[in-house]
């Protein structure tokens, strides 16, 4: 999943100084809200196992790997706020789709989680003005914000429905949040991620396709998480 803060920028996006969103307003639906959809804490983790296909320029490639996420403290932004220090681990093997030899690629980051009861955000640093939203809430079939709030239109997250169910390695869940995120100017890139209440995002799909010389599909599937 990379840095959420920068996972886009392999489709030719940037961020910068991002005012809040703005959403409509959709059907009155349950919602759990940040604890149930984003439940955060120091000591949390997750774990996800992942597979891809990649083309590019040297190849077609199938991906397999895994990612983890651990809370691992809950410091101050330098604006005043607290937030979830998240420290991410990623482990990925290319294979050539043809046969071949494999090659394994590993790294770690971290990244700050704005929770409150209106909003989630992710920053790269305890100092950055520069933010994704996640979800702002309360979540309604058909709310919609901007992802990247300082370029209305760019990347809109909406609300597909509240009781998606969703089967992943770590469970059966129902009444799951399905969110999908539309690329305007870029019809073929898309993402769509599900949040379940009490476990946090269970999937995540996301898609880019620029002709042959840069495609790819990585799913992502949750297989345990700890409180």
């Amino acid at each position: 999943m990379r840095s959420k803060v920068l996972l886009f920028a392999c489709l030719g996006f940037s961020i910068g100084i991002i005012a809040c969103g703005d959403s409509s307003t959709g059907p009155s639906e349950p919602d759990p809200g940040p604890e149930g959809y984003y439940p955060m804490d120091v000591g949390y983790a997750w774990q996800f196992d992942l597979v891809g296909e990649v083309s590019d320029n040297d190849g077609d490639w199938d991906i397999t790997g895994n990612e983890t996420w651990n809370v691992t403290a809950n410091p101050t932004h330098d604006q005043g706020f607290k937030v979830y220090q998240v420290s991410v681990s990623w482990e990925e093997t290319w294979t050539p789709s043809g046969g071949g030899t494999s090659t394994t690629y590993s790294d770690s980051y971290t990244d700050y989680v704005y929770v409150d009861a209106n909003i989630v955000r992710w920053y790269d640093e305890l100092s950055s003005t520069e933010y994704v939203v996640d979800l702002e809430l309360p979540l309604a079939t058909g709310n919609s914000w901007d992802y990247y709030p300082d370029y209305p239109g760019f990347v809109v997250a909406e609300v597909m429905t509240l009781s998606a169910s969703v089967d992943v390695p770590a469970g059966n869940f129902d009444n799951c949040a399905h969110i999908s995120f539309d690329y305007g100017q870029s019809p073929d890139d898309y993402m769509n991620r599900y949040y379940a209440d009490g476990a946090g995002m269970i999937s995540q799909v996301v898609h880019w396709d620029h002709g042959t010389t840069d495609a790819a599909t990585y799913e992502y599937e949750l297989t345990s998480f700890t409180y």
